[in-house]
């Protein structure tokens, strides 16, 4: 958090559940300059995706409070992103142990539906990042009716485990909010 960028953003109170992001931490960090150069992640996209290339397109760094923060909502990537298609792969690699109770949680199939990319309007009541959501987005459909459309799933993780998915339209959120539903599989 010392070497944030001036667009770095704290969701949440200051006497409260928060989360901090930052964007781009390879570039000024090298502990993630080497996660991303010195591994095998492109590697792994790139056969995943079947592809004879692939391109960085960024990194986030997500810093959550012990006992999951302050909750992320049921949302698609691809509401924040500038870019179209589906050949995209993500990679959640995590630094703490994340036990179940407050795992990312993902709905199995959502990625599948021929619909719009929904809007996500923003992580916070505050409206923090509303202005940088791009157009022809459509509301999305409530936590349940989402949970009655698609089975829930999440994994444990430990430190250096990685979660990888593919498609920035794959909606998942975390405990905080997904509670509105009930559990399906862990």
């Amino acid at each position: 958090m010392a070497r944030a960028r001036p667009s770095a953003t704290t969701i949440g109170e200051s006497d409260g559940p928060s989360f901090f992001f930052d964007f781009d931490v390879s570039n000024r960090i090298e502990a993630f300059r080497r996660l991303r150069d010195e591994t095998s992640m492109a590697d792994i996209a790139q056969q995943l995706m079947r592809s004879t290339m692939v391109a960085r397109y960024f990194d986030n760094l997500f810093l959550k409070d012990g006992g999951g923060g302050a909750g992320s909502p049921w949302h698609e990537d691809a509401s924040f992103q500038r870019v179209i298609g589906r050949d995209s792969v993500n990679f959640w690699v995590a630094f703490d142990h994340f036990p179940g109770e407050t795992a990312l949680q993902y709905l199995a199939g959502s990625h599948l539906c021929d619909e719009p990319i929904y809007l996500m309007g923003s992580f916070d009541a505050k409206g923090t990042y509303d202005g940088i959501i791009t157009n022809n987005r459509v509301p999305s459909r409530s936590p349940e009716e989402l949970g009655s459309e698609f089975e829930k799933v999440w994994w444990e993780l430990n430190p250096g485990d990685a979660l990888v998915w593919f498609h920035p339209i794959l909606q998942h959120g975390d405990r905080f909010f997904s509670d509105r539903f009930p559990k399906v599989r862990g």
